[in-house]
């Protein structure tokens, strides 16, 4: 097996008048997985599309294994795509499908059966050898894409929405099944998702994106804790952005309600807003120093728990966990832990 790194620098991408990607520029080091998250309409497929050498470059470079490959064709890349739907040849058995890539490079005999083999192996699908697409389950296809994208041994795998394809109740074990086949594999790549979760759980780094720009880049812990922005710290934490003003050293929120602790991470009198792990807001009995008031609007049973959405006015609102019973209408005091406290 070989593998290479992914260096693009100042890429754009344009469909008509419109720019769907504008100067990004990020590297993926050999062997790792980089997660690429944004709402849809960001330009995150597009900028995969461009990878692949599926749509042109208006601008800048792609440079795979320290080769510029900005104007080759798809073929001349050498990646292995996994595309959305899988993109399987249904008249074709599981073999078959896994050998197509090393076909089309008259690649010898001896060696396509060696390498199916090894693929088969990989991705647990020896016993189904024999079976055409539609004999398999959806998990089952995804393992047939993966093998046939690796099966040519390619410099960088590229998978668009590899999960999105499967029933939701599929997701979660499927997630933890791909982690592990990419670990296994070793091969640098590239992985679309919307999905926040995917993100987090399959990329060593994940870059998000904001309307065609590259807003961060970096490890998921990172992202997770220390978003460099209020759209990071939206779409991919689900955090709680509040305006920020200062009485002194301390900080406020909610028109002077939430005091914080003044041992939060912030710089004194420093300027954003301030980023509220809700995950580790908690509630707490009575009306006790820096907590605040919330209104429960709503309250779900979730077995050992009652997830409960919280409203704190203007328009600010948030879901908490609860233990004991509450009252949709009632209100709860909310406290939280000084470390949970970002200014972004």
């Amino acid at each position: 097996m070989t593998t290479a790194g992914l260096a693009i620098e100042n890429i754009a991408v344009d469909y008509g008048s419109t720019r769907a990607n504008q100067d990004i520029t990020l590297s993926v080091p050999a062997g790792e997985v980089l997660a690429l998250i944004g709402p849809s309409g960001c330009g995150k497929s597009t900028l995969l599309r461009a990878i692949a050498g599926l749509v042109p470059v208006a601008t800048g470079s792609v440079t795979i294994g320290g080769r510029d490959v900005t104007r080759l064709s798809p073929a001349q890349r050498n990646i292995g795509l996994v595309p959305q739907n899988y993109a399987m040849f249904p008249h074709l058995s599981v073999n078959e499908n896994i050998a197509y890539g090393l076909r089309a490079r008259h690649a010898a005999k001896a060696h396509i059966a060696e390498r199916v083999d090894e693929m088969l192996e990989l991705t647990r699908l020896t016993e189904f050898a024999q079976r055409r697409p539609d004999a398999l389950s959806g998990g089952q296809r995804q393992r047939v894409a993966l093998a046939r994208a690796l099966a040519v041994d390619p410099d960088l795998v590229l998978m668009d929405e590899p999960l999105s394809a499967l029933d939701p109740q599929l997701r979660g074990g499927l997630r933890r099944e791909l982690a592990a086949l990419i670990a296994d594999a070793g091969y640098t790549t590239i992985i679309v998702t919307h999905d926040q979760g995917e993100a987090l759980a399959l990329g060593d780094r994940i870059a998000t994106l904001e309307r065609g720009r590259l807003v961060q880049h970096a490890v998921p812990a990172e992202l997770w804790n220390a978003p460099e922005n209020a759209f990071v710290a939206d779409f991919l934490a689900g955090a709680l952005l509040l305006d920020v003003t200062w009485d002194g050293d301390v900080p406020t929120a909610l028109d002077g309600r939430w005091r914080f602790d003044p041992s939060a991470r912030l710089a004194p009198q420093a300027p954003g807003r301030l980023l509220v792990r809700a995950d580790s807001l908690t509630i707490v009995p009575g009306d006790e120093p820096g907590t605040v008031a919330a209104t429960v609007t709503a309250a779900e049973f979730a077995g050992d728990t009652t997830r409960l959405r919280v409203a704190f006015g203007d328009g600010v609102e948030c879901d908490v966990l609860a233990e004991g019973p509450v009252t949709v209408g009632g209100t709860v005091a909310l406290a939280l832990p000084p470390e949970a406290v970002h200014l972004v």
